[in-house]
Formats: structure tokens, sequence, C-alpha cells
């Protein structure tokens, strides 16, 4: 699997070649196409940094906001469930999804291999099958691929691998 970039704003999830869906940057919103639906992270508060995670209909599925006002996570509650999103910027840009155990679900960085920085993008092979998993993935992407530029300089250049983990 593997992330696309279309336009400036605009991203692909593919997988063997078959697009599983596009991700859609705006100023004030992410949007996630899938399956002829869409799926929208929308800013509700900026001063607070809160979310709402909006399903296809306009009905609010969940929402995002700071663990604390002074931390680099956040707990997203989607439909009953909780997962926690951790920043890390220091030395190498990462960003992942964690579920109520502390088990990573999601999970992109920069890594480096024989000296040079490269994207890794990992999911959890059972988290695939759950429910809004590729949405939570392009969430995390949306987060990612900004740190990633400021560290990496252009690296639309590079593969973005997404690599199954167990």
């Amino acid at each position: 699997m593997e992330w696309i970039r279309k336009t400036t704003k605009t991203f692909d999830l593919t997988d063997n070649g078959q697009v599983l869906g596009t991700l859609h940057n705006e100023p004030q919103a992410t949007t996630w196409e899938a399956a002829g639906k869409f799926y929208r992270f929308e800013l509700k508060n900026s001063w607070k940094q809160r979310y709402q995670l909006i399903g296809p209909d306009g009905e609010i599925l969940g929402e995002m906001r700071p663990k604390n006002w002074y931390g680099s996570s956040s707990i997203i509650s989607l439909e009953g469930a909780q997962y926690r999103l951790t920043f890390t910027n220091n030395p190498l840009a990462a960003v992942q999804l964690l579920d109520e155990q502390n088990q990573r679900l999601v999970q992109a960085r920069l890594v480096t291999v024989e000296g040079r920085v490269q994207t890794e993008f990992s999911m959890d092979e059972a988290f695939k099958s759950t429910p809004y998993a590729f949405w939570l993935a392009g969430i995390v992407w949306n987060y990612f691929y900004p740190m990633a530029q400021s560290e990496g300089g252009d690296i639309d250049a590079a593969a973005f691998i997404l690599l199954a983990t167990a």
C-alpha cells in the first residue's frame, strides 16, 4: 500500500494499484472519500484544538481533543472507541495512533536508512478490517505529512510505502 500525491492537497491511498480512498485537505477540514462516501475531520474550536469526525450523512461520529493543554497527544473518541494520537518531532517526525491498551495501530514516521531519511507508514494488519481504519490512517497522514515536509524537505519523490505490521 502507498500514498500517492495527486495534487498539492489530495492523496490517494492505493493497494496493488487499486484506490482505497482519497484524502482531500482543506483549510478547516480534511475529507476522506471512499466507496462514494465522504467523511470529514473538521475543526470545531481552534483555540482548544477540538475536531469533529463527521459521517457521510452529516452525523457526528466522534471528536478529537488534546489529552491535556501541554502535551503532545490527542484523544479520538469514535463511536464508543477511544484512540490516542501521539506526535513526536525530535529527532525525526512521527505520528502514532494507539488503542486503549496502548497498542500501535497506525504509525507514520521518518527513519534513517544508510544515512538517508525515508518515510515509513505502517498499519496493524488486524486493524485494517475495523470500521474507519483507513479514515483514521488518513488523519495520521494529515498530521504527519507537514511534519515530514518541514524536516525532510520535498519528500514527494519518495515512495510512501504502507508496511503492514503484525
